[in-house]
């Protein structure tokens, strides 16, 4: 059975506790600073905390583990504005004391690039491996016009291609984790090209 480890601390600093790997830390004040509550993402892949409870509206900062990334939802179950991090916020600045829901992602392993068909990382995947040399998937086959969003390490270009064997319309992108493919091409994608940026 997955569970979702969940405890609560009071940190003065980052340096005074260091959170393991899977962990994301919310604080009430800027600079990790007073009461704090932390999830780990351990025992499940992608957890996702509907409602903070006592925590509602109150995060100011956010501590990620090294294999975290973080995407904030300014009401309970997912819903208004949407903020994703994957570096530590000493200030959530405009979103300050706005968080009331929150879903841990972890960071794409190193090398390796996955899509999948629904938003934030959710439903089936496919995945490749990528070592810096150009890798082209001419057809999709199963996952044609069904990629929603991507994983990927820094360092890494993806092309998705509107028809099979690179034809129609292309977008390209290359900052990392992509949570929804905004551009006009969710579902959309029958091939692609991984490249170096």
């Amino acid at each position: 059975m997955k569970k979702l480890f969940i405890y609560a601390l009071t940190l003065a600093a980052p340096a005074a506790f260091a959170i393991s790997s899977h962990e994301v830390c919310l604080y009430e004040h800027n600079d990790y600073k007073g009461e704090s509550v932390c999830y780990s993402s351990y025992y499940s892949n992608s957890p996702n905390i509907s409602s903070l409870g006592n925590f509602n509206d109150r995060a100011s900062s956010i501590l990620l583990g090294s294999n975290s990334s973080v995407q904030i939802f300014q009401h309970n179950s997912f819903g208004g504005d949407i903020r994703t991090f994957s570096t530590n916020q000493p200030s959530l600045g405009n979103f300050n004391d706005h968080t009331s829901s929150f879903k841990i992602i972890p960071k794409s392993s190193i090398g390796q690039v996955c899509i999948y068909e629904n938003a934030n990382y959710q439903g089936v995947k496919e995945c490749w491996s990528y070592n810096g040399t150009d890798i082209s998937i001419p057809w999709l086959g199963n996952f044609n016009d069904k990629a929603s969003s991507v994983t990927m390490p820094p360092g890494v270009k993806i092309t998705g291609y509107e028809n099979g064997y690179y034809g129609g319309q292309s977008w390209s992108y290359s900052n990392g984790d992509v949570p929804f493919l905004a551009s006009g091409d969710n579902d959309k994608w029958s091939a692609i090209k991984l490249s170096k940026p």
